[in-house]
């Protein structure tokens, strides 16, 4: 009775505070059957409420699953076999149930689904009502399935129809409850869950109780899914182990513990390897610490000590999680277990398109080096080779219009003046691989087409394209700060950092202080629109980067451009293409 006054206090608190009060009326309990008549008889006397054998359902879902879980959500598979009873007296053709198995019947589930974990036997279920839905006709209930389920729910470009396996569906969705206890750390949901369930350790070794709720228990079953494409963004440094965290990009955390065994059970946090100081890595100290590879890449990661360490989702180019990359994870790891044998053509059958695009540019670097040390006497090491391979793919993506993504933004196909009282700048990026260097192009030119300022600056190795392209970006705001310009025409040829910087999206990748300054940056002007353009627009600012190898630190032009960009500035300022 004591508990119960503390919680009749905390309700009256905050009835006087809110002005909202408990409807007695509508207020009932559920005792279990260890609950003595008096004791029953006393708390419904304090709370003024009634007794009921069962709980109503809120939202759609029960308030308290008990052992049988078939029985707590047998009102979803009700609700199916309803829908799926009125429209088998319609006549509807064969692309008409693909709609409505899509849009309607995996979608009733799907707020169920968010919460709790099925079980697999209530997801066959389901699958099969569907699978009779789709394959029966209006005259027999059953018709003969030609194919399986799980046939049918590989993507249409691997022969199947898109179909959801709704039990990964499952694990997809409750990744997302996951991720938001990861990520909002302050919240009152993962403070209660902490205290409860991992008060000593992280989400990601937290352990599971025999009497553990039947939320957390979905929960954690999705755990192995968010931590198997979580990685930290390196701040600080303060809260991420070298050893037991992933937070090398290019590298898994099995392999960071392989190459330091000797290091295995003691405690290094990543801001012991920071120059507090300069900002920067204790170069010495990771060259020695690690091989050469996880140096060399380890160097890559950019540092911001102002900000925290953070979580990002590497299967997403913004680095928050999302369900459809989750699923995608996980029909990618099922097929990892179908076991292929020894030939080569499970890449293209299994793969997927960019497994298949990857192991092609892959085979033409092998193809190259062998070219080199038969004709050229040099030899490069595999990891090397791997890496330029990777590089230059990347490169290539990098400057492909995506069909999807390009209609969000305004594309420019060809350079053309700023509007009367702006300047434009216009930037880009180069990654030369084979020597570990960037370099970055800038060129500023008024509404004439005449140039006021260009640049060439060499940078150090970089960890991604996209990186080299925000680098350039803040540079070139950098400069135009210096130079005092008030109104400025931003084009960059790179649409992922368009999209990140128009958008309400919070990026969460390893550019993503990068972003954060060039919004800072770009609240210093009187006005500054930024606008995606064609490579054929940028080729001034593509052959300015190009140049950077070939300079030392950075050189600069004023009020002209070097020969070797004249030809371009003309067809710019003509307008030919």
């Amino acid at each position: 009775m004591g508990t119960n006054e503390k919680i009749q206090l905390l309700l009256d608190d905050y009835e006087k505070a809110s002005g909202q009060c408990i409807n007695k009326e509508k207020t009932s309990m559920v005792f279990s059957k260890n609950v003595d008549e008096g004791l029953k008889t006393e708390i419904m006397q304090l709370w003024g409420g009634s007794s009921t054998q069962q709980y109503e359902k809120y939202l759609g879902l029960p308030p308290m699953v008990g052992r049988s879980k078939q029985r707590a959500f047998s009102g979803i598979k009700h609700r199916l076999w309803q829908k799926l009873q009125v429209w088998k007296r319609n006549l509807i053709s064969q692309g008409g149930r693909e709609v409505l198995v899509k849009a309607v019947a995996m979608s009733l589930p799907t707020y169920a689904m968010s919460c709790f974990l099925f079980p697999k036997s209530l997801c066959h279920e389901l699958e099969m009502m569907m699978a009779r839905f789709w394959w029966g006709n209006q005259t027999h209930g059953k018709k003969i399935h030609w194919a399986r389920w799980e046939k049918l729910c590989a993507p249409k470009f691997r022969g199947g129809l898109g179909f959801k396996k709704l039990s990964d569906f499952n694990l997809a969705l409750l990744a997302k409850q996951g991720w938001r206890l990861l990520t909002h750390q302050n919240s009152l949901l993962f403070r209660v869950f902490k205290a409860r369930y991992f008060p000593n350790c992280s989400l990601f070794e937290a352990k599971i109780d025999f009497n553990a709720s039947f939320v957390w228990k979905g929960i954690f079953s999705a755990l192995p899914l968010l931590k198997s494409g979580c990685m930290w963004r390196v701040g600080n440094g303060r809260s991420i182990r070298v050893v037991q965290d992933s937070w090398i990009p290019g590298c898994s955390r099995d392999e960071v513990q392989g190459a330091m065994e000797h290091l295995n059970n003691e405690i290094l946090m990543v801001n012991e390897l920071i120059e507090e100081r300069t900002g920067w890595w204790k170069i010495d100290v990771v060259r020695a610490l690690f091989d050469p590879r996880l140096a060399n890449l380890i160097l890559k990661i950019n540092i911001c000590l102002s900000e925290e360490d953070s979580w990002f989702w590497t299967s997403e180019r913004s680095g928050s999680y999302s369900v459809k990359s989750g699923y995608k994870v996980l029909q990618w790891e099922a097929s990892q277990i179908l076991g292929e044998g020894s030939r080569v053509l499970h890449i293209r059958d299994k793969g997927g398109l960019e497994m298949l695009t990857t192991f092609f540019v892959i085979c033409w670097a092998l193809w190259y080096r062998r070219n080199q040390f038969l004709y050229e006497k040099v030899v490069h090491p595999c990891s090397t080779v791997i890496n330029n391979a990777l590089s230059m793919q990347s490169a290539y993506k990098q400057v492909q219009v995506l069909d999807g993504v390009s209609k969000q933004v305004n594309t420019v196909l060809s350079w053309s003046p700023p509007p009367p009282g702006f300047l434009k700048l216009n930037v880009d990026g180069a990654i030369f691989p084979d020597h570990h260097k960037a370099g970055i192009g800038i060129i500023l030119r008024d509404e004439k087409g005449d140039v006021i300022a260009a640049c060439s600056k060499l940078e150090g190795d970089v960890a991604s394209p996209e990186f080299i392209e925000a680098t350039t970006l803040l540079r070139g705001l950098q400069f135009c700060a210096q130079w005092g310009v008030p109104k400025l025409v931003l084009e960059t040829d790179c649409l992922i950092l368009v999209n990140a910087l128009q958008s309400q999206t919070t990026f969460l990748t390893d550019f993503a202080f990068l972003l954060n300054d060039i919004s800072r940056m770009m609240r210093g002007f009187q006005e500054v629109q930024i606008l995606h353009v064609n490579r054929l627009g940028n080729i001034a600012a593509h052959q300015l980067a190009r140049n950077a190898w070939n300079v030392e630190d950075i050189v600069m032009w004023w009020g002209s451009c070097p020969s070797f960009v004249s030809q371009a500035v003309w067809l710019d300022k003509n307008n030919v293409m």
